[in-house]
């Protein structure tokens, strides 16, 4: 089996940390480390770096190659040459995987930016083990994994299973009945009591022999060139510019029969904002250089430990501060960062 880390998104939701030219996944927002970093020690913690790619932008390479122990095979590094959506980067990575390995190797794409808690992870790695085992049985075409939801969460999307189905769906992977898309809050209280939904994580898994098979019957058109990028061992821009720009859950998942789903009973998190941040971030210790006075629950960001910060009659609010920008923010309203972070880029 191979893992490929989806690395190349450029979110500005956690701006002034995250922008785009340097997102989330590079920088260490909650702690001394990065996304990146933390995805990749919990893989190698059960899996050789061998079996390990990192797929990205090309401006980021650079970026990646510091997240990264400098063992790390810079050949496992995999770019794409434009930012074209989640769909032409999977199709095309699974192609150059499967030229270095073989087209019924096991390939398992997963995100940079997810928190794990430590002690998860040896469950989470057997779940992609598990996910292994199933591509290789040919049970499914695509195998996905999801989390028990825990809230009625607008933000995420959904997983419907067939009700006597979840259970089991924590053992090996089951049929998926149906994606959904992030619901309001009463559709995904609905979903929540109904007990047969799952959180999607967005990963995607298959074989190339797999992915062919999809394309063939799908986008006929587009296997020419995703022979010629696995051939080649090596993305050109001529090949792909002929690929939609668009996510593969519309482009692939939402329109085959033959896709599973494994849950995974793990601790998850998808750090997208700063009212989940706040939540991973120390209390505000009174010190030399920060205190609050007439208010409670503030807490700080800084690239600058030693800048002083006073929060005076207020609470629950944030300070973010980095060499992009200062952030004052009442977390509640973290929906409304990316229109600052485009403000301030345009």
């Amino acid at each position: 089996m191979q893992i490929i880390i989806n690395a190349g998104g450029t979110g500005t939701r956690l701006w002034p940390f995250s922008t785009s030219n340097r997102p989330k996944q590079f920088v260490p927002l909650i702690d001394e480390e990065s996304f990146l970093t933390k995805t990749y020690n919990r893989l190698i913690s059960f899996f050789p770096k061998e079996s390990i790619w990192i797929n990205t932008n090309i401006k980021f390479v650079d970026q990646v190659s510091d997240c990264l122990p400098t063992d790390f095979p810079k050949d496992h590094i995999l770019t794409e040459p434009q930012k074209k959506d989640t769909f032409a980067a999977i199709i095309s990575h699974a192609a150059i995987v499967s030229h270095f390995t073989s087209n019924s190797e096991s390939l398992l794409f997963i995100h940079a930016d997810h928190l794990i808690q430590e002690q998860d992870w040896l469950e989470f790695n057997k779940g992609l083990e598990r996910i292994a085992e199933s591509l290789k049985r040919k049970e499914f075409e695509i195998i996905t994994a999801a989390i028990k939801p825990t809230f009625p969460n607008t933000m995420l999307g959904y997983i419907q299973i067939a009700g006597d189905e979840v259970s089991k769906s924590f053992v090996k992977p089951v049929k998926v009945s149906a994606f959904k898309e992030k619901p309001d809050l009463e559709t995904a209280s609905e979903f929540l009591e109904s007990g047969n939904y799952l959180w999607n994580l967005g990963y995607f898994s298959l074989t190339f022999d797999s992915l062919l098979a999809i394309m063939h019957r799908l986008y006929p058109e587009l296997v020419d060139p995703l022979l010629a990028i696995q051939s080649d061992g090596k993305i050109t821009v001529e090949n792909y510019e002929k690929f939609p720009k668009v996510a593969v859950d519309y482009a692939i998942a939402e329109k085959i029969e033959s896709l599973g789903v494994l849950g995974m009973d793990i601790s998850w998190e998808d750090v997208g904002s700063w009212e989940i941040a706040k939540q991973y971030l120390p209390a505000l210790a009174e010190n030399k250089n920060h205190i609050q006075i007439g208010g409670e629950n503030n807490k700080v960001k800084l690239t600058n430990q030693n800048r002083k910060v006073a929060f005076v009659g207020v609470s629950d609010l944030m300070l973010v501060e980095s060499e992009e920008g200062i952030l004052v923010i009442n977390p509640k309203f973290s929906a409304e960062v990316k229109k600052v972070a485009e403000y301030f880029e345009k």
